[in-house]
């Protein structure tokens, strides 16, 4: 038996439907399963399949699962990796953890041990913090005597007075992401992708999606060592109102107030308590 799986992006949402190989691979383990993508680079060194690119004949497998759309097309009111699950096989059994490799990273100068790793997603304008907000929480994290971090690509900002740990590939990411005490970030591929990846102790940064779907499944469990901090807007977690599938969408009310509804200090303090609860 042949597989060909599909999910063109976006960067978490390729991420999320590792699982899904696992499983493939559980259940068809001389089955040949290959990835169609436009981020084939998540792929690297996984165990579960046999190829990942950007091209694919699909008339040479014997089926095609297409995950593009699964997410969307439920209105964003069930977990990705459900979602996936459902697509798939008709249920959302199995194990759900996110399979990314490890990868060496180079010296940065920074102390893993007391850093709290912060993504300040430049993403959808409904979620994308404010670099003064980001700024403002990393003082906290710094007076606390951790070392606030920031991971990402060179389109998320460096944040004064925090250690400047962007760029490598999605696998050095997710390895700081590991070896850091604590997570910090708002809804992206980070949050949703690399995350689960890891058993980071975390804090989410959520405007219009909830924990019930953004929470990362981790040691079996929905939400392990994770943390919801909401806006604090009556209209929060507007994507459970889609009345139809869509990819992106805007403000309903048009003012884009939920990016501004959080309290640096109080995100700080979560994070930092995360920190202190630590893996055990």
């Amino acid at each position: 038996m042949n597989f060909l799986v599909r999910r063109d992006g976006a960067f978490g949402d390729v991420l999320l439907t590792t699982p899904i190989m696992r499983r493939l691979r559980t259940e068809n383990p001389n089955a040949l399963i290959a990835v169609l993508t436009s981020y084939p680079g998540v792929f690297a060194a996984n165990p579960d399949i046999d190829w990942a690119g950007v091209s694919a004949n699909p008339g040479h497998y014997d089926r095609v699962i297409d995950l593009n759309g699964a997410y969307e097309k439920r209105l964003r009111r069930v977990h990705p990796v459900d979602a996936y699950m459902e697509e798939t096989f008709g249920d959302c059994a199995g194990d759900k953890t996110v399979v990314l490799a490890r990868a060496e990273v180079p010296d940065l100068g920074i102390d893993w041990g007391r850093a709290i790793v912060i993504h300040p997603a430049r993403s959808w304008r409904n979620r994308t913090l404010s670099v003064a907000f980001w700024t403002e929480t990393a003082r906290h994290i710094a007076s606390a005597g951790y070392v606030p971090a920031v991971i990402g690509t060179a389109r998320e900002p460096q944040i004064e007075g925090a250690k400047d740990a962007r760029g490598g590939t999605p696998q050095q990411q997710a390895t700081m992401i590991q070896a850091a005490c604590a997570f910090v970030g708002s809804d992206s591929g980070v949050l949703g992708g690399l995350l689960p990846a890891t058993d980071t102790p975390a804090v989410g940064l959520l405007t219009i999606s909830t924990g019930a779907v953004c929470a990362p499944y981790r040691h079996g469990e929905l939400g392990w060592r994770f943390r919801t901090i909401a806006a604090r807007v009556p209209c929060y977690g507007c994507g459970l109102r889609m009345s139809e599938p869509t990819t992106e969408f805007g403000c309903e009310r048009g003012d884009y107030a939920c990016v501004e509804a959080f309290d640096a200090q109080e995100v700080a303090a979560a994070a930092i308590a995360m920190a202190a609860l630590g893996r055990a």
